[in-house]
């Protein structure tokens, strides 16, 4: 795509050393690279000239040597297609000095939270560490998925041989992913369901049963079992 920013810094190891920028409006390479800590994809910018043969050859390879399905192709100027094009045919970035700065074309992808239709996975599972929601409200006010949290997660297909699994409290959860869920469920597809605590069996029936998701309270860790030994008590006696 057209850099729609001026914000974002380009990956390759020296320009990042050197905390180098890419201009709006330039040409750029976007990879997706999992985020471990938030547990989601995120997409990390390079210049066009920065581009690596691997990198090309490993896009390539996703969209079946067909440069035009490549994401954002459509998208940038005939200049860039060309050389994206010549790069494919190639293996290798032709001119790693071409920028084709277009500012009219910089802008952002269309962007949306809606379903997710093509889901090819449903599972219920205890988030392990703070993760993204993907509801839109969490989105907007940064509320993430406590460590602890009961949560659905949804895979996406990312290419032939690879998923993407995005989470959503379970207190969250649009109708349509409450229905999907309930039929995988059903079927016996839904991940994790036996899984978890009693509790939170319950939580997920009970938001089959009545088609509406209620967050169940995270459970804490089980309290230490008090002593029942009877305490002794030393009597005082008068003059000690």
């Amino acid at each position: 795509e057209h850099s729609v920013t001026n914000k974002a810094g380009c990956q390759q190891v020296a320009c990042k050393r050197a905390g180098v920028k890419i201009a709006k409006g330039e040409l750029r390479w976007g990879t997706n690279v999992f985020f471990e800590p938030d547990q989601k994809y995120i997409i990390q910018w390079r210049h066009w000239g920065c581009v690596t043969p691997q990198q090309l050859r490993a896009v390539k390879q996703l969209v079946s040597d067909k440069v035009e399905d490549i994401p954002g192709y459509g998208r940038i100027s005939t200049e860039s297609q060309e050389q994206v094009r010549q790069a494919f045919e190639e293996g290798r970035v032709p001119d790693k000095d071409f920028k084709d700065v277009r500012e009219d074309l910089a802008k952002f992808a269309p962007r949306t939270y809606g379903e997710i239709t093509n889901a090819v996975g449903y599972k219920v599972d205890i988030a392990s560490r703070a993760a993204g929601c993907r509801n839109s409200a969490c989105k907007d006010k940064g509320v993430k998925i406590a460590k602890g949290e009961l949560r659905l997660g949804i895979a996406t297909p990312f290419d032939d041989d690879h998923e993407i699994w995005v989470y959503t409290h379970w207190g969250c959860i649009s109708r349509f992913d409450l229905t999907a869920a309930q039929k995988c469920l059903e079927e016996e597809c839904l991940g994790g369901f036996e899984a978890l605590p009693e509790e939170y069996k319950a939580a997920v029936v009970d938001a089959f049963k009545s088609g509406e998701a209620v967050q169940p309270s995270k459970q804490q860790p089980d309290a230490a079992p008090r002593s029942t030994k009877a305490r002794v008590t030393k009597k005082r006696k008068d003059g000690a």
